[in-house]
């Protein structure tokens, strides 16, 4: 794979290639994620807690191929359980 890191000149109207002979360049590479917002509901007093926790792209897939809410909470009960780790 080959990247070339390019300036937009105004005054030519086009981009040109930056020179980085002698730089010392520094990147990261990650994983991709996709936040999923919870929200779990005390059943007698009603009590909401929400937050999020970051998913793959292929777990969020995953959980939007179920079909039942019921699959689709033991999916997230399981990543939940996994993000506690």
């Amino acid at each position: 794979m080959h990247q070339r890191l390019q300036r937009f000149n105004a005054s030519k109207g086009c981009s040109e290639p930056i020179d980085l002979t002698g730089s010392k360049l520094t990147f990261n590479i990650y994983k991709p994620t996709v936040p999923l917002d919870v929200v779990l509901t005390h059943n007698q007093t009603g009590e909401e807690r929400r937050f999020s926790i970051d998913i793959t792209r292929e777990q969020a897939n995953a959980l939007e191929a179920l079909s039942s809410e019921a699959e689709k909470q033991a999916f997230v009960r399981k990543l939940l359980k996994q993000s506690q780790r």
